[in-house]
């Protein structure tokens, strides 16, 4: 099964946000080993990330977050 990281952030230290997030993101890599996706949208305080289990295949037709112009889903 993939990893998926969805954080909204309201602490305003970008040090503080980048350390936490690295803790979330490692605590779930064994999830999907294979790749890993990450967004940060900054100046809406929002962090994405997405770590893939390769069940079918490594295209990148299902990497997650899909992205289209400036619209993400998750």
């Amino acid at each position: 099964m993939c990893g998926i990281l969805f954080l909204v952030w309201k602490i305003k230290d970008e040090k503080k946000r980048k350390a936490l997030y690295k803790l979330f993101r490692d605590s779930i890599k064994s999830r999907g080993p294979e790749h890993s996706r990450h967004i940060h949208l900054d100046e809406k305080g929002i962090s994405m990330g997405f770590h893939r289990l390769a069940t079918y295949g490594m295209s990148d037709n299902n990497m997650m977050p899909l992205y289209n112009d400036n619209n993400y889903l998750l």
